[in-house]
């Protein structure tokens, strides 16, 4: 909820009904606020979460070429020494 609209509503209805409306203003302002900080939160989290996989990737990647090398050096001993009992 825009800050324009609340305060149209304010304007509109501040007589029309017998409620608190400044309180009703107050809370929509208060609520439209949280929202925004908790788009900034979730975005955050997503930036996140983003540079999490990214970095798992990497890592998956690393630990395949350290299997392949093991395996490789593993081939190399049973050439080079027989195999191993």
């Amino acid at each position: 909820m825009s800050k324009e609209l609340l305060e149209q509503m304010e304007h509109d209805y501040q007589n029309a009904f017998p409620i608190d409306v400044d309180w009703l203003l107050n809370y929509a302002k208060e609520q439209t606020k949280r929202v925004q900080e908790l788009e900034e939160v979730r975005s955050d989290a997503i930036d996140q979460i983003d540079v999490a996989q990214r970095r798992n990737e990497r890592l998956e990647q690393r630990v395949e070429e350290l299997e392949e090398e093991n395996k490789r050096y593993r081939e190399f001993l049973e050439h080079t020494r027989g195999p191993s009992f």
